[in-house]
């Protein structure tokens, strides 16, 4: 018999049970991190990044109007994939790139938070408020809260809302609940290398005279990414209830969660586990390497009607809610 649920929440984990009698605190038990996986998938993004670099330098030589269908294919797919590598920053926040958490965090700053400029001992309790205050006026990533408008969108292509989100953050952070002996801040190393990393490809790009090369990666990581980084945690969290007039700064928007499904966008607009947010959100310590594992499993229990009816896609989320 299936349960009518607003949220797995109103289901004690205890209840879950399928068909062949294994209750959740069973099955949860066999959930294990599979870190060659998680770096398979992290590699992934980096080859995309280097064909792409090699595409550009190799349309130098190609005609005008060729180097410009060039240097836009590049700079999308520069900045889809610099989105697509920062949503593994998110598992690390998790710790689950690594069996050690020291380790986590070190390999976390090297390979992802390097090329954002990103600190994960910075971006972890952010996330974790996240996690705590989801859907209420305080909750800490909620770039949901406006409604997607051009504005919106045009906001997420030109740093205006990356400079909201830094903003915001740092309001967190200085706030008594963040208060502890070492202060956080986005103003940190590790934006110093992201930026000096950055800069330098640019610049060796330019005096190697690979000038699509440089003018992709600068569009890719100045407005592609942003923009993708927005408009996704938008379309996991906006309500289709929601109105671009109301002020969820000050009235709760509510909790809500899709499942994606595996197509190849969303495998990659929502690599690591951001494809199944539903499922992060009600466990967040489950690496999403189990993520397929544990919905097979929910769909043979009471919850699986549920589950099925937040199954959607990115597309048609975003075209639901778009100009609300």
């Amino acid at each position: 018999m299936h349960t009518t649920l607003e949220k797995l929440e109103d289901i004690q984990r205890s209840a879950i049970v399928n068909s062949a009698g294994v209750t959740f605190s069973e099955f949860r038990k066999q959930l294990k991190p599979k870190y060659f996986t998680v770096w398979r998938d992290i590699t992934l993004g980096y080859v995309v990044l280097l064909f792409t670099g090699f595409v550009a330098v190799a349309a130098q030589e190609q005609t005008i109007a060729l180097q410009i269908a060039a240097g836009a294919v590049c700079a999308g797919l520069f900045g889809y994939f610099l989105a697509y590598l920062q949503l593994f920053f998110h598992e690390a926040a998790h710790y689950n790139i690594a069996k050690d958490r020291k380790r986590n965090d070190t390999l976390a700053n090297i390979f992802i938070g390097a090329l954002v400029g990103q600190e994960i001992s910075v971006y972890r309790p952010i996330h974790l408020m996240h996690h705590r205050y989801l859907g209420t006026v305080e909750d800490t990533e909620h770039s949901y809260f406006d409604g997607l408008t051009f504005k919106y969108i045009l906001e997420s292509m030109t740093g205006i809302r990356v400079l909201k989100v830094l903003s915001s953050r740092e309001k967190v952070m200085k706030s008594k609940e963040q208060t502890q002996q070492r202060k956080l801040s986005n103003v940190n190393s590790q934006l110093l290398i992201g930026a000096a990393l950055n800069g330098a490809i640019v610049i060796v790009a330019i005096m190697m005279s690979w000038y699509i090369l440089a003018a992709s990666w600068t569009i890719g990581i100045l407005v592609v990414f942003p923009f993708f980084g927005a408009v996704r945690q938008l379309l996991e969290h906006r309500g289709e209830y929601a109105h671009k007039s109301q002020d969820y700064t000050l009235i709760p928007h509510g909790e809500v969660n899709r499942m994606f499904g595996d197509g190849p966008l969303a495998s990659t607009l929502g690599a690591a586990g951001f494809n199944r947010h539903l499922l992060h959100h009600w466990e967040p310590a489950i690496s999403y390497t189990c993520f397929k594992e544990l919905e097979m499993y929910l769909m043979d229990t009471q919850v699986a009607d549920f589950v099925q009816s937040r199954q959607t896609s990115y597309m048609s989320t975003f075209l639901s809610l778009f100009g609300k």
